[in-house]
């Protein structure tokens, strides 16, 4: 296609988590700067994207119901982040001439369940080797899987928002590699002028924050993080305050893993909403500690910005941490390997004591990093660029890449049992 006449963007999602405000924060500035073209939301009534559209005759919301179906006309660009075929919500009806344009925005987005039967289900993305072992039991699955990856990115219309985001994608899927990959990177939006004062203005008590979602990939991380800071504090004889900001379903589990040190006080201060949080960081905050989108709310402020990559599991071994400014490939936090650990390494250690003794360079570092790759003027028109080369329409995809492996229906299958078994002796305990 070669112009837009219209954008719709699906995620229904009631929680401001990473992907609902990357849309509206993209939909907003569009509609904006373009008011020419017409920008819908799909999403709930009282969804996160559906509490934060400007009022504008150019961007609509289209409510989402469970078990009712949403027409996507022709012609328009469905905007989605990417997901396996055999995902595809129920509800979602695009016409067949609309088309599809996907943002890779996990690095397992496109990651295949090939063991997907309870503790079993986490080893094919722990171990490769695993993985390809497993892929053998999915001759005609796979194969297919592989031509939906090719049929997206011949056609322009799958996108990846950093390094880590494609490579996993093409090693799981067994596609070949791109030359001259070109990512369309995340961005955020500045809602404050920040205080140019020096924040960090007492070495032997320093303020630092995360922000996001307390699920288990970010809190592992974020619980090894706190007690490696609490040692480093205690070491130095500094006092730290450790601002939580977020929540999620393993609020307890970092409760009850937090090592208890005098050095270190953490305060989980809960969910903030997004146009506040610029004032909180700018007034609370000297050091922000987080992975991908939060971790631009803290450089764009000029807020030193430690990056934390996820894991599945907790973190055994010496953990390597950077500095916001020193990633590569847009790369905002990826999942842990064997490259990301070096035994007896302070790497941790050494980032606190250069912030602590150059801090207006350090926070400049972060903010110049983000100038350069993630403001919204710039990452808007790429995505625009992008969104015209498209030619992927719904009527072009193949109905058998819906089809679920034989491994998922009988998870499906056995998963209620497995439930009724669970609940039942949670009962008897």
């Amino acid at each position: 296609m070669s112009s837009i006449p219209s954008i719709y963007f699906y995620f229904p999602y009631y929680e401001d988590s990473g992907v609902p405000v990357l849309f509206y924060r993209m939909g907003n500035f569009i509609a904006e700067k373009y008011p020419e073209i017409q920008l819908y939301f799909i999403d709930y009534d009282n969804g996160s994207m559906a509490r934060h559209l400007l009022k504008l005759p150019n961007i609509h919301l289209i409510p989402f119901k469970a078990d009712q179906k949403t027409i996507v006309p022709c012609n328009a660009v469905l905007v989605m982040q990417s997901f396996l075929p055999y995902q595809w919500p129920y509800e979602l009806q695009p016409s067949g001439d609309t088309f599809l344009f996907f943002w890779n925005l996990h690095p397992r987005n496109l990651f295949p369940s090939l063991l997907p039967f309870f503790a079993l289900a986490k080893l094919p993305a722990d171990y490769w080797w695993i993985y390809r072992f497993a892929s053998i039991l999915y001759p005609v699955f796979l194969p297919r899987l592989k031509r939906y990856g090719e049929l997206l990115l011949s056609r322009n219309a799958l996108f990846f928002m950093d390094e880590p985001n494609y490579e996993s994608t093409i090693k799981y899927l067994y596609l070949k590699e791109i030359n001259n990959i070109d990512f369309l990177p995340i961005p955020v939006t500045l809602n404050i002028i920040p205080d140019q004062r020096q924040k960090q203005s007492n070495p032997k008590r320093i303020r630092f924050c995360w922000v996001g979602r307390l699920c288990d990939w970010k809190s592992y991380p974020l619980v090894y993080t706190i007690n490696t800071l609490g040692n480093i504090a205690k070491q130095f004889d500094i006092q730290i305050i450790y601002y939580i900001v977020g929540d999620g379903p393993f609020k307890n589990y970092i409760k009850q893993n937090i090592v208890k040190n005098k050095n270190i006080d953490v305060v989980f201060y809960g969910a903030i909403q997004h146009e506040k949080l610029d004032n909180f960081l700018d007034e609370n905050v000297d050091v922000l500690t987080a992975m991908g989108t939060s971790v631009l709310e803290g450089a764009k402020l000029h807020i030193p910005t430690i990056l934390i990559d996820g894991a599945y599991g907790p973190i055994k071994g010496d953990y390597v941490y950077r500095m916001l400014s020193t990633t590569r490939d847009y790369d905002l936090g990826h999942i842990i390997t064997k490259s990301d650990m070096a035994p007896g390494n302070k790497s941790l250690q050494e980032i606190v004591v250069k912030i602590i003794q150059n801090y207006d360079s350090v926070a400049e570092e972060s903010y110049q990093y983000y100038i350069k790759n993630h403001t919204i003027e710039s990452v808007v028109d790429k995505f625009l660029s992008f969104v015209t080369q498209t030619k992927l329409t719904y009527n072009m995809i193949d109905k058998a890449y819906f089809k679920k492996s034989w491994a998922i229906w009988l998870h499906d299958a056995l998963h209620p049992l497995y439930e009724k078994i669970i609940g039942r002796k949670h009962h008897n305990n």
